[in-house]
């Protein structure tokens, strides 16, 4: 009997090595869908800057070109100034391009939070146990505590 119960023992310690090794892949297959959404995120943020930093520098540019022409900025013109700058953003705004992005940037946000909460599936999810088996009374199997 022992020699049976120890056979029983190792497949019981080997099913759990398996169960750890499938959630442990899992997770590492997880983890790569998780960076390369991270990195789709991180390009799309940055091309987001990039089109903001660019239409804020055309009213930039612009003042520059007018600045040259005047020593001193009165409250008129500064008003006037800010309100290229929101004029400009709003046309940004407005773009396909910006449109497009901000779904991409959502899109990447649900992904990673789905991808986390299966992480959170797979981690928690119940395996085979072998810690606290001990042999039943008069029976040959095991039970589980």
């Amino acid at each position: 009997m022992e020699k049976n119960e120890w056979k029983i023992r190792v497949q019981e310690i080997l099913a759990v090595c398996h169960e750890e090794l499938r959630k442990t892949t899992n997770i590492g297959k997880k983890m790569l869908s998780a960076s390369r959404t991270t990195t789709n995120l991180h390009e799309a943020y940055e091309e987001l800057g990039r089109l903001l930093y660019e239409a804020i520098g055309q009213v930039d540019n612009n003042q520059k070109t007018d600045s040259l022409q005047s020593d001193g900025v009165s409250i008129e013109e500064a008003a006037a100034q800010r309100e290229l700058v929101i004029n400009q953003v709003k046309d940004l705004l407005r773009t396909p391009r910006v449109m497009e992005l901000f779904k991409e940037v959502k899109a990447c946000h649900e992904d990673l939070e789905m991808i986390e909460r299966e992480v959170q599936k797979i981690k928690f999810a119940a395996g085979p146990e072998v810690a606290g088996t001990k042999k039943a009374p008069g029976n040959s199997s095991t039970n589980r505590e």
